[in-house]
């Protein structure tokens, strides 16, 4: 099993983004051998205009060869299907990073 902690920041921490980046982290099992943690922040972010902010998601996994971060971020227009897009595609992209590692 990944070691996972999630950090919310800007928002309060919601039982549907914490199910999103459970199912991600389950995409990361075949690399658990190789993982000593694996931290995710959502966050608030703001962007250029402060009136758009930005939920951002990055997911932070230390390895043996070294630390592997991604971040993703979505206009926030719709705060449940933006973070969990964001979740998704965060996991994504550290699974093909996992994966050159």
């Amino acid at each position: 099993m990944v070691p996972l902690q999630i950090t919310y920041q800007g928002l309060a921490p919601s039982q549907n983004l914490d199910a999103a980046i459970r199912r991600g982290a389950e995409r990361l099992e075949p690399f658990a051998g190789r993982i000593a943690h694996c931290n995710v922040l959502v966050d608030v972010a703001p962007y250029h205009d402060a009136s758009a902010p930005h939920c951002l998601v990055r997911v932070d996994i230390a390895t043996p060869s070294g630390a592997i971060a991604v971040a993703n971020d979505h206009p926030r227009r719709a705060l449940g299907t933006e973070f969990e897009a964001a979740v998704t595609e965060a996991f994504e992209s550290t699974v093909r990073e996992l994966e050159q590692d």
